[in-house]
């Protein structure tokens, strides 16, 4: 079993890429939900921590500078160049190259669940944050169809194993804990749209390293079994995904 953030994807990187790659807009609505309630505006440097391979940078608004915070090293060759004044550091999420109060917003978009102590990762986000500013954290939540998929399906199909620690009744607190007002808690229906099933099956088997998983369609009926499936005939598939979204403010 991996347990880090770090040493799963300096694994893993490479096929989670190749995922997101073949199928951009198939998370599109995760993306659009976070930004959402973050709400950046342009002159704003925003901190998307872990970037994995910098996907959100591309649903930013104009003039907004990116800073990606990315501690695999697996990840390192896919965030692309900088410009606009964006920084790419390959850092952990514990202990951040960047100076108190130096951003305005940060996203954390489904990386803490493989944070051994998530409260590291927040006493330092709130470090680096202004006062005032936003924090998006977007995760599984405890005991969801989502986790169910994750920690029971992709832990047997992924010979690496799937142990996420989801987000649960505690972390309220535990954000209130490292320096945040929780603003707003909410479960957030964010559906992965496909054109079939062969896309939706090869895109978790790449996404999650399912590597015994067999054919795309058996991973599609492990999805269809725990999270759900809906169906438009002809025109696309979507995987009924789910994430906990909190939305703070940093004292």
């Amino acid at each position: 079993m991996f347990d880090t953030y770090s040493q799963i994807f300096d694994r893993r990187a490479d096929a989670y890429h190749a995922a997101m790659r073949a199928h951009p807009l198939a998370r599109h609505h995760e993306f659009e939900a976070v930004l959402q309630r973050l709400a950046p505006v342009g002159g704003e440097r925003v901190l998307d921590a872990p970037a994995g391979g910098g996907y959100l940078k591309a649903w930013l608004p104009a003039r907004v500078t990116w800073i990606a915070v990315e501690p695999a090293a697996g990840f390192s060759g896919h965030l692309g160049g900088a410009d606009r004044g964006d920084r790419l550091l390959n850092c952990a999420l514990e202990a951040m190259v960047l100076p108190a109060s130096s951003v305005d917003a940060c996203v954390s978009l489904a990386g803490v669940h493989h944070l051994p102590d998530r409260s590291l990762f927040y006493r330092e986000v709130a470090r680096v944050l202004r006062p005032g500013g936003r924090f998006v954290l977007a995760d599984v939540a405890t005991d969801s169809p989502v986790a169910q998929f994750l920690n029971g399906y992709c832990n047997e199909a992924n010979s690496m194993g799937h142990d996420g620690c989801f987000l649960g009744e505690e972390t309220p607190a535990d954000l209130d804990a490292c320096g945040f007002d929780v603003v707003a808690d909410e479960q957030v229906p964010c559906p992965w749209s496909f054109t079939n099933r062969a896309e939706l099956g090869y895109f978790c088997r790449l996404l999650f390293g399912l590597d015994r998983a067999g054919s795309a369609e058996a991973v599609c009926a492990a999805a269809e079994r725990t999270v759900g499936l809906d169906f438009e005939p002809g025109r696309s598939v979507r995987m009924a995904w789910s994430l906990r979204m909190l939305t703070c403010t940093v004292r």
